[in-house]
């Protein structure tokens, strides 16, 4: 499950250059250990993997592109949107952001219930804001998003930024 914060015109990536790793808080399952090597992350329950292995537990007569066409009433699909409207809705919460951009490859799938989702996140954003003026926008579907945003926080970071001109000083 990714997650990028976008902060004072650039990206915030912490301390130790990790932060917004929602996929990596303790929501998940305990007894499934996560790619990271932690048990009970959230993506061992809400993420393409944990799609991929919920899909394989048993025959379908689909492909798991279109999980969401012939199973979004199925529990654990429907749990996998409560994880995630849930952590997004707790990052709101603590974040306050102006707007959530939604993408990627599950969200992408044909007939993702994008507007439920977003729905269930509102469920849990705190009243009166940031719950009346956060913005959900669908990000732009392409197979090269994550290539463009790893370039982007490359170049924020490697290149030099333009500096603002000083304000003049005792104009007049």
């Amino acid at each position: 499950m990714g997650f990028a914060i976008w902060l004072n015109g650039g990206p915030w990536t912490g301390a130790h250059g990790v932060a917004g790793e929602l996929g990596h808080i303790p929501q998940g399952d305990a007894a499934l250990t996560c790619g990271c090597g932690n048990p009970g992350c959230l993506e061992t329950v809400c993420s393409g993997i944990a799609l991929r292995r919920w899909y394989e537990l048993q025959p379908r007569g689909y492909e798991l592109g279109e999980l969401f066409v012939h199973a979004a009433e199925e529990p654990f699909v429907q749990a996998l949107l409560h994880h995630a409207a849930r952590a997004i809705a707790t990052s709101i919460n603590l974040f306050d952001p102006d707007a959530v951009i939604l993408g990627g490859g599950v969200i992408d799938m044909p007939d993702f219930p994008r507007e439920t989702l977003i729905d269930m996140i509102k469920t849990h954003i705190r009243r009166p804001l940031p719950y009346q003026a956060v913005r959900f926008i669908a990000a732009s579907s392409s197979a090269f998003n994550g290539a463009r945003g790893a370039a982007a926080l490359a170049r924020y970071h490697y290149l030099p930024q333009p500096v603002a001109a000083p304000a003049a000083a005792g104009r007049g």
